[in-house]
């Protein structure tokens, strides 16, 4: 198991890529929606794995986290996380008294961000991903990224964290954009940018 080091001009053009993919999200959002939909970057880091549940919230409270698998150049995992009641509230928001399933409201959502943001990383530094299937739930934090959480702690010591706000005029919805590359993706990425 290994780290990697992020230089503050490497932190630089990752915030300036995050920023690229929020924007690209805001756009896409706001085509599906009819309405004005702002995603905007609160802040990007390094965080260690362990402590990405303390980043998220207390071990007791309740997320809906939708999970993607990342493969191909890169691998590893991207995390939309809502705290309890704000994936309900984006549903209603959307839903619009449409006959529609929140599940997959969120689900396509939350496709759509995690896919905006990695469509700039491919566009700044050409490597490809391929996102899976999301796959969602609603539980106490630790119980949703307990197996995530293995994993990528087997292959490395950090993460990259995004932590993004959507806001659907005038609504204000708090969500969290983990990416979670493994060390060899995390050093692919950082070597080019």
């Amino acid at each position: 198991m290994s780290k990697y080091i992020i230089t503050s001009e490497r932190l630089s053009k990752f915030e300036k890529l995050a920023k690229a993919g929020a924007a690209q999200a805001s756009v896409s959002l706001a085509a599906i929606v009819g309405q004005e939909v702002v995603v905007s970057v609160v802040e990007n880091r390094i965080s260690l794995p362990e402590k990405l549940y303390q980043d998220i919230g207390e071990a007791e409270d309740m997320f809906t986290v939708v999970i993607f698998r990342i493969d191909n150049a890169l691998n590893g995992f991207a995390m939309v996380v809502f705290p309890e009641g704000e994936s309900t509230r984006l549903f209603e928001i959307l839903a619009d008294n449409k006959k529609c399933e929140e599940t997959s409201i969120i689900k396509e959502i939350s496709n759509i961000i995690t896919g905006s943001f990695l469509t700039e990383i491919y566009r700044e530094v050409k490597v490809s991903m391929i996102q899976s299937v999301p796959n969602i739930a609603t539980d106490m934090i630790k119980a949703t990224m307990d197996e995530v959480m293995a994993e990528i702690s087997q292959k490395s010591e950090n993460v990259l964290v995004f932590e993004a706000e959507l806001i659907i005029n005038p609504h204000s919805i708090s969500s969290k954009l983990f990416l979670l590359l493994d060390t060899d993706s995390a050093e692919k990425l950082l070597k080019k940018l």
